[in-house]
């Protein structure tokens, strides 16, 4: 969102420059600032977007990435003797319900507006961070 901003700044400032370089006799018409604010609105508006799928793709990634880690925690386990097993059976499960909860927000993030969108990323990030470390902790177990 703060690019958003950025972008949106700079084109009015590049249209104020351009506007006080011109000569008295080319003025600039509210029609003309119209046009101007509403193309730079649509491109932030696409800017936006586009972060957001690029965001999106890269989340999804990381969470395939986690579930085919789980699932080979899980090919693991089912080689370890059945005390051990009960050890990280736990371990396994918490890791499936963060994968879960974070596949959740991922949902969220796809349906959400523009505005929505950087709080549910928040949300995610965290989530993800919550998946990785929780990984590591099982994983930790099977060594």
């Amino acid at each position: 969102m703060k690019h958003t901003g950025v972008i949106l700044i700079a084109m009015c400032l590049s249209l104020f420059v351009l506007s006080c370089g011109e000569s008295k006799e080319s003025k600039v018409t509210s029609e003309d600032v119209k046009k101007e604010t509403k193309e730079a609105y649509e491109t932030a508006v696409e800017y936006t977007k586009q972060q957001k799928e690029e965001y999106q793709r890269k989340m999804q990634a990381k969470l395939d990435e986690y579930r085919k880690r789980i699932y080979e925690l899980r090919v693991e386990t089912d080689e370890m003797s059945a005390q051990v097993k009960d050890k990280v059976k736990h371990r396994l499960h918490d890791l499936e319900a963060r994968r879960e909860a974070a596949e959740k927000k991922l949902a969220q993030l796809e349906s959400s507006s523009g505005k929505a969108w950087a709080e549910i990323k928040e949300g995610l990030d965290q989530a993800v961070k919550d998946l990785g470390q929780a990984y590591e902790d099982a994983r930790s177990q099977f060594n």
